[in-house]
């Protein structure tokens, strides 16, 4: 129904003021086309990216020390080898007191160097000890064995890491410093390095890096010169009178 007003002046007034509220909007409606869409502000909720965590660092599986376990049928043991050092041919006469001091060394220092000249008996009082550690006769225990590494074989001066991680049927990447490290960090081991004094020098280098980095290893080297080693022990050996 259409309104009814009380007078001519009021209707005029109504329709001044539909007509103010008309021209508001169309101006407000042009206003907006002008400034565009960019400038209307979006209030709809919008959707974060979610961060991927970050990868874990890639790490080398830390390979067995020793051959693998045998699988052919009938086989006794069926866990990796502990070791290497060849059984005693000979009881040791005359060194009881050296087997004693060089035993307490190994325990007590990281690094121990049996010194003296050729012919003096310093492979065989360190496989002596060698055998004792193997055999648990010493307090200390070795769970992953005890190692000869005859360094006799190499050309002077070659680098002894190879030969070392090749005693031990290390993969390849063990065939260097670090990578020695990175294998034998973990492990409790000792490891005889015999006849070492024509690669003193990189006895000495893996030796060092073995001893900073793998706490549970214990380095015996025998050798007619001591390494040039800070911390190293050093039992030397005289002829028997």
């Amino acid at each position: 129904p259409r309104p009814q007003y009380c007078s001519n002046a009021c209707r005029q007034r109504a329709y001044r003021r539909r007509l103010a509220a008309q021209s508001a909007r169309s101006s407000a409606a042009a206003a907006r086309q002008d400034a565009g869409p960019d400038t209307e502000q979006d209030t709809r909720p919008r959707a974060v990216a979610a961060v991927p965590d970050p990868e874990p660092p890639v790490r080398r599986p830390v390979p067995p020390v020793g051959p693998p376990p045998s699988t052919e049928p009938g086989t006794r043991r069926a866990t990796p080898l502990q070791g290497n050092v060849p059984p005693a041919s000979d009881g040791l006469v005359g060194r009881q007191d050296e087997l004693v001091e060089l035993g307490q060394l190994v325990e007590a220092r990281r690094v121990v160097t049996v010194v003296g000249p050729p012919g003096v008996g310093k492979s065989t009082i360190a496989m002596d000890v060698a055998r004792q550690a193997g055999a648990g006769l010493l307090d200390s225990a070795w769970p992953d064995g005890v190692w000869l590494i005859d360094l006799s074989t190499l050309p002077a001066g070659a680098p002894v890491a190879p030969a070392l991680a090749a005693a031990l049927s290390l993969p390849g990447w063990c065939a260097t410093s670090p990578g020695l490290v990175e294998a034998l960090r973990s492990r409790r081991a000792l490891l005889l390095l015999d006849n070492a004094e024509h690669v003193l020098a990189g006895t000495a280098e893996i030796a060092g890096a073995l001893a900073r980095s793998c706490a549970g290893l214990r380095i015996l080297v025998t050798s007619r010169e001591p390494l040039d080693l800070a911390g190293a022990a050093v039992l030397p050996l005289s002829p028997l009178s």
